[in-house]
């Protein structure tokens, strides 16, 4: 059985901290019979304190890569588009091939509507943001599935 000092226990028990941030130069922790205990249990709170502090090198090196990255993005490519224009322009292309109709212009009853007639399904969400979007891609796979079976009969 330990004994502990009722002064002690008085004070580990107003304190705040108490297995949650140990610190070996506050008073509390320096009194403490359970440092150990409390330092193994408030390690894993303060785990990753250390590693948020990067070395200088990394730091400049990090920098450097997310100036690149930027520049890439930004960079028109030989057609002239940047990086997002490039995947927007694939997009559409894609939907064009699968025969995809263009939905942002479409309500969410209209879209219901389309999936239904397509025989898909979706869930049913909240708000009607997140609705359009999921029937949109709900209503995409239909098309795609449609596609791919189009493209396998044909091979």
């Amino acid at each position: 059985m330990l004994v502990i000092d009722p002064k002690l226990l008085e004070q580990l028990e107003g304190s705040s901290c108490f297995s949650i941030a140990h610190d070996p130069k506050a008073k509390e922790c320096k009194m403490c019979d359970l440092q150990q205990e409390c330092a193994a249990k408030s390690a894993g709170n303060n785990m990753f304190d250390k590693i948020k502090v990067l070395k200088p090198e990394t730091e400049q090196a990090m920098k450097e890569a997310s100036k690149k990255q930027k520049a890439r993005e930004e960079e028109p490519n030989e057609d002239g588009l940047t990086a997002r224009q490039l995947r927007k322009k694939r997009r559409k292309e894609e939907n064009a091939k699968i025969g995809m109709p263009d939905t942002k212009k479409m309500s969410v009853d209209e879209l219901w509507a389309l999936l239904e007639e397509r025989g898909g399904t979706c869930e049913t969400y909240d708000t009607e943001r997140t609705q359009k979007m999921r029937l949109t891609i709900a209503i995409k796979e239909t098309y795609r599935a449609e596609y791919e079976a189009k493209q396998n009969e044909e091979n």
